[in-house]
């Protein structure tokens, strides 16, 4: 009887460990994704609600790349970014495009880079394009992801990127995933968002696009996964082939992706690239639980571990250290770690090539500890620079490369 219960015991353990288990920091923070800051994203990209910009009241009726509206709109994305504590940055592509994107650093495997992304720009090209649905949506669920993860750490790094011009061919995509390919970054997973609040029929179906390239079928099931485990009561559709749009490119590069879009299999957005495309054809609740899939999913790959909000405690490094600045390569801005084991003074210099001194980014007395300094190479022009950190007796110099 004992043998029978015992082995009852480890059959029931064995079993419980095969399944998935929920996390209650993902748990947590699907929890803040918030409808209201998701609705006034859209509101204020579609047209609905004005924007701020240099103190006067805007709004964006056209982000079409041939109109200003789509200038204005990549302004509001970099001050949601800076104003969530990231450090906004462009990458210009063509003389119309430019990506925005922050980087989030990892705390330990900060070279491997999961990116969360949509395109910001719209159709009809007119004067008018609210684009609420496509692709104010899937902007609206980035911006979520980086005012809830911000105030988080992760094991990897992250990356809140808004493409631009993909209604031109996925350009602003294509030219970051080069790029990328083009500097060997490590990027294990890539999760696209486009289109995710029509659903007319409120059957919750969406697709997730995949393909047999790196982890990227384990991406798309790790978002069906975290649909089950979290209740959010959708209903994914794993494509396998894919197709989508801005995760094609990262997929022409070998790298891992994921495309997220609504079910258009037999319900189509009737508004789709016409001047209606506004907030007022959304289904609410549909969209809520799309942007608590992809930013749960997001939580769930990079390893998110706890909150930066927290008092964390004090540690003093034993060596001093100057580490890689990131992003690099950069354009414009990038930052530079170093540690400090105890008070000394400190300089922090920028030099080209030539030796000549470009910049002093410290220079006074610190107290043991961790820094890192914030270093903005927008009047420079493209090249190799070098960065010295003096402490005491010690001395160390980096390489880094401005990109113009």
């Amino acid at each position: 009887m004992r043998k029978t219960l015992l082995l009852l015991l480890i059959i029931i353990a064995v079993s419980a460990l095969s399944y998935p288990q929920s996390d209650p920091q993902v748990q947590d923070i699907i929890n803040q994704v918030n409808l209201d800051s998701l609705t006034k994203y859209v509101g204020k990209l579609s047209g609905e609600l004005p924007i701020t910009v240099n103190g006067q009241p805007v709004t964006i009726y056209s982000r079409h790349s041939n109109y200003p509206g789509n200038e204005l709109a990549a302004v509001y994305i970099s001050q949601k970014l800076e104003g969530y504590g990231l450090t906004p940055e462009y990458l210009g592509f063509s003389p119309t495009g430019k990506n925005v994107y922050a980087v989030q650093q990892g705390t330990d495997f900060p070279e491997q880079k999961y990116i969360i992304c949509a395109h910001y720009d719209s159709m009809p090209d007119s004067l008018t394009a609210p684009g609420a649905d496509d692709n104010a949506s899937g902007t609206a669920a980035v911006l979520e992801a980086a005012r809830i993860l911000s105030q988080y750490t992760s094991k990897y790094t992250i990356i809140y990127a808004l493409w631009d011009e993909e209604e031109q061919g996925v350009l602003g995509s294509s030219a970051w995933a080069n790029y990328a390919f083009d500097h060997q970054w490590i990027i294990p997973g890539v999760i696209n968002i486009d289109m995710i609040g029509w659903d007319s029929d409120n059957d919750g179906k969406l697709w997730v696009n995949t393909k047999d390239i790196g982890s990227s079928v384990m991406i798309a099931e790790k978002t069906v996964e975290v649909n089950d485990l979290y209740q959010l009561g959708l209903d994914p559709q794993i494509l396998n082939p894919g197709s989508g749009s801005d995760n094609l490119p990262f997929w022409y590069y070998g790298y891992s992706a994921v495309g997220v879009e609504e079910y258009y299999g037999y319900d189509w957005n009737d508004y789709y690239h016409t001047t209606e495309d506004k907030l007022d054809k959304f289904n609410l609740p549909y969209f809520h639980g799309n942007a608590k899939m992809v930013i749960g999913t997001l939580a769930s790959l990079a390893e998110v571990n706890s909150s930066a909000a927290a008092e964390p405690e004090e540690i003093i490094p034993d060596n001093i250290s100057l580490a890689q600045n990131y992003p690099n390569p950069f354009n414009p801005s990038t930052r530079i770690p170093y540690q400090l084991p105890e008070r000394t003074h400190v300089t922090l210099k920028v030099f080209n090539l030539l030796g000549n001194e470009i910049k002093t980014l410290v220079d006074e007395e610190q107290s043991s500890g961790s820094y890192t300094v914030n270093f903005n190479a927008g009047s420079l022009a493209g090249g190799v620079y070098f960065y010295r950190l003096d402490a005491g007796p010690y001395s160390i110099v980096k390489k880094m490369i401005v990109v113009k």
